[in-house]
């Protein structure tokens, strides 16, 4: 382990390593190639901790940029949101008509919609009647293509 210069006093540094020695997450090794110094090496336990550690930044860092995303997605919302409404009555009433569709087959709108979306360029087009929501339920609802989202809402 390479020796990594620490802006604290020699006291603090030891109290910190002491209580991390203390909690089995670090031993304390004389350096070969010099004998007056000490290297400070992970244990087990720690390296352990530093992966879990280092898995919840990850999921962090995911969860930032799902809402960063989410939020530039409302932003292009609220800009889109006046050009819809003027594509009128007609667009409103096919995905009032879709949503009641799904109702009617005890699907899910949501999970209909988003699968739907994720799986619909991907899909043949010799094959779209699978995608109407009574095949849909038949052939893909036991599982859903999801959003990735979807596990922030659990």
């Amino acid at each position: 382990m390479s020796a990594v210069p620490v802006d604290q006093d020699a006291e603090e540094t030891r109290e910190w390593l002491d209580a991390l020695e203390a909690e089995g997450l670090v031993r304390r090794v004389r350096d070969p190639a010099d004998r007056r110094s000490v290297l400070v090496e992970l244990t087990e336990n720690g390296r352990r901790k530093h992966e879990q550690a280092m898995g919840i930044q990850a999921q962090k860092a995911m969860l930032l940029a799902t809402l960063v995303l989410l939020r530039k997605s409302l932003r292009d919302l609220e800009w889109i949101a006046p050009k819809l409404r003027q594509l009128g009555a007609r667009h409103v009433g096919i995905m009032q008509s879709l949503i009641v569709t799904c109702r009617l087959h005890q699907i899910d709108p949501y999970d209909y919609l988003v699968d739907f979306l994720q799986r619909v360029d991907q899909h043949p087009a010799s094959r779209v009647e699978e995608l109407i929501p009574r095949r849909w339920k038949q052939l893909f609802a036991g599982n859903p293509l999801r959003s990735p989202l979807h596990s922030l809402q659990a």
